[in-house]
């Protein structure tokens, strides 16, 4: 009889054993999804942050471009308000926003450290959804840049290859490599003196696109003196 009874309490031990370990490895798996999760969580929001930071960029460069015009081209602010270029304006207005909301104009926001934010008319628009690899190439991609390539920012002897500036490949400044980020402006006419415009600025977490959009409103409200 001991020996049947010691039989049965090993076997009972051994399921009780198999359960214990198949919950702990549930409860592991579950846990280590779980930080999965988390950590690509945050890395969405540290993105998402620094991607609506660029697009405000824009949204504010677009604003300063219109502002900067009206300066520039006091003598003929109603035509000359939508200058794209630092190329003096004519009476018509050169490389102007144009477009519309059926058919916009996609443009490339070129920054820099020293001279106004300008637009570059960019031929194809940006199209997050074909992937990264599509992508790689098109002028829509930020590069992080070198603001200065006879300074070691970061220490390490080497001075063209501190990541200090994001631009694009445009801005005339040491490209160290491409960043995660895309940015286009699409501008389009409402009626004459306003536009509207949408600046977009995207990303990839492994190959899912992600991208926020800022709208924005230009109206030239300040008419010829």
């Amino acid at each position: 009889m001991n020996i049947i009874a010691q039989k049965t309490n090993s076997g009972f031990l051994l399921v009780e054993a198999i359960i214990s370990i198949t919950i702990l490895i549930m409860v592991a798996a579950t846990s280590i999804s779980l930080l999965v999760m988390g950590h690509r969580a945050i890395n969405v929001n540290e993105h998402s942050l620094e991607a609506s930071w660029l697009a405000q960029e824009a949204a504010e460069s677009l604003r300063g471009l219109r502002d900067t015009n009206w300066i520039r081209y006091g003598y003929n602010k109603e035509g000359c308000w939508t200058s794209t270029s630092n190329v003096k304006c004519d009476p018509g207005g050169i490389n102007n926003l144009s477009g519309s909301e059926a058919s916009p104009n996609q443009f490339i926001l070129a920054t820099s450290l020293t001279d106004p934010p300008t637009l570059v008319q960019a031929k194809d628009p940006l199209e997050l959804a074909e992937g990264p690899e599509a992508n790689m190439n098109l002028p829509f991609l930020l590069y992080y840049q070198d603001l200065d390539n006879t300074v070691d920012y970061d220490g390490d002897g080497i001075t063209d290859n501190d990541k200090e500036y994001i631009g694009p490949d445009t801005a005339g400044y040491t490209i160290v490599e491409p960043s995660k980020y895309y940015r286009q402006v699409e501008t389009w006419q409402v009626a004459p003196g306003h536009f509207e415009a949408i600046v977009t600025t995207g990303w990839y977490e492994g190959s899912t696109p992600h991208e926020i959009k800022l709208p924005v409103t230009l109206t030239n409200y300040q008419l010829e003196e």
